[in-house]
């Protein structure tokens, strides 16, 4: 084959266990369909390398079966223009440009680390989503509140004690289910003498207050009869 840059004679080299054609003459190199992502999968620019990239050709034909060859950018965001033939699927490569692919795969390790800190930070952040969603469940609450009525019923037998009950789950069951709502009302004075709520309160500590209203009964005198 010839090269498509200056028409030497290409010659089969060995890198990296994939056997690609190389031109002694300019440096470029040939791969044939797949041979660049297997060879980049195990290729290693290190920092001290020298990358002397020469200039894509303009106008070349695929030495393999002579259709044109076209330039594109690598992954779209490398910065790397190399050229495809679109019927063989092979990649030209100038000098130097394997070792910029090579460098592109590796990544900038500052960004990597950024990015991983994001990751980390986005798992935490979905972690506490998760359980702020279970703390303002409305399905959990209203289970817990349906069994309390349970409860009491199947202890006392007594109606009033169930509607007791029923009136004491309604503000705990409020807080749990518009955590959001009410953590935001301020100017609230819980009687004479008492002082007001001046500053918006977190829901996550408007529904923890609904759940300990919720499961008071449970080690108290309305359940046990104590």
């Amino acid at each position: 084959m010839k090269c498509p840059a200056c028409h030497s004679e290409l010659l089969a080299e060995r890198k990296h266990e994939i056997v690609v054609d190389r031109c002694e003459s300019c440096n470029g190199m040939w791969f044939d369909e797949s041979e660049l992502s297997a060879v980049l999968r195990q290729y290693r620019a290190t920092s001290l390398e020298s990358i002397n990239c020469v200039p894509q050709l303009e106008d070349a034909a695929c030495p393999r079966c002579n259709s044109s060859l076209h330039a594109f950018e690598y992954a779209h965001d490398s910065d790397v223009s190399i050229r495809c033939c679109a019927s063989c699927h092979g990649v030209w490569l100038s000098e130097g440009q394997l070792a910029l692919l090579a460098k592109y795969h590796q990544g900038n390790p500052s960004i990597d680390g950024l990015a991983e800190q994001h990751r980390r930070d986005l798992r935490i952040a979905r972690r506490w989503q998760l359980a702020y969603e279970c703390l303002t469940s409305k399905i959990a609450s209203a289970a817990v509140a349906l069994a309390l009525l349970v409860i009491v019923w199947f202890r006392t037998q007594d109606p009033h004690a169930t509607i007791k009950m029923s009136l004491w789950v309604v503000l705990p069951l409020a807080c749990i289910w518009y955590a959001d709502g009410l953590g935001r009302q301020t100017g609230i004075s819980w009687g004479l003498f008492r002082p007001q709520i001046t500053r918006p309160t977190p829901g996550v500590f408007v529904a923890i207050g609904g759940w300990m209203l919720l499961l008071l009964p449970f080690f108290g005198s309305l359940v046990f009869g104590k």
